[in-house]
């Protein structure tokens, strides 16, 4: 057994802690990796595994055969920690998150586990949605993103807009995506982020990596580090007059 192996073992089968008593202690030392996959045993422990187990059992049944196993399951659960970890969610002061798309809301959990206030964002007539993010007792709006529409008054402005594999956008051009951000600018504080992640779909005209160079990288008001060429932040900042 070599040396990381030998690391894992131990990190996994230690007693799980609280996990505000593990973000505190040995967590900031280990590697990314082996962080998600613990934070997500802890979250997942606290919140009950019969709980998480029956939940699934009562949804799966309904969901196409595709996005079976798809939802709420251990490797799900470990994506949206690696998101929150990726953002640096357990490093920073406090935030106000937004998450558009929040689908079962367990990155919003994940953030408010990190101590941040958070609002999700998604369709109003997702059942399964709705009684995840009930479950987790995710603060939430049901609406629907359009083309040229502005998003409704939130009552507050965020720190963080993340949307992560969003579907809203197929058949979307650079117009309607100037038009959103613009619009989410307006909903950021300063210095506030945006966080994309573009969904690969064929239906979708952004599906070309070189489309979405040309459109992320030129949008009035923000900054954009492309961490590959399908997922991005874009950090507000002041235009100059």
């Amino acid at each position: 057994m070599n040396a990381n192996s030998h690391a894992k073992r131990i990190i996994l089968n230690h007693p799980l802690p609280r996990l505000g008593q593990f973000i505190k202690t040995h967590s900031l030392f280990l590697p990314d990796a082996f962080r998600a996959y613990r934070i997500q045993s802890v979250i997942a422990a606290e919140l009950g595994r019969e709980e998480l187990r029956s939940m699934r059992a009562k949804w799966e049944p309904q969901l196409p055969p595709i996005q079976r196993g798809k939802w709420m399951t251990g490797r799900d659960m470990r994506r949206g920690v690696k998101l929150a970890l990726l953002l640096g969610l357990d490093r920073l002061p406090r935030q106000g998150v937004l998450d558009i798309g929040c689908g079962t809301g367990f990155f919003l959990h994940v953030c408010r586990q990190f101590g941040h206030s958070i609002l999700g964002f998604d369709l109003p007539h997702k059942s399964m949605f709705k009684e995840w993010t009930e479950f987790l007792r995710i603060p939430r709006v049901g609406e629907r993103i359009e083309a040229f529409k502005p998003l409704p008054p939130m009552g507050q402005k965020f720190d963080l807009i993340t949307m992560d594999s969003v579907t809203f956008d197929r058949d979307w051009s650079g117009e309607e995506w100037y038009f959103l951000l613009d619009n989410m600018r307006g909903h950021l504080r300063q210095d506030g982020r945006i966080y994309i992640m573009m969904k690969y779909s064929g239906k979708s005209r952004l599906l070309c990596n070189e489309e979405i160079a040309e459109i992320f990288g030129n949008i009035p008001g923000f900054e954009t580090e492309f961490l590959n060429k399908r997922q991005m932040i874009l950090t507000r900042v002041e235009e100059e007059d």
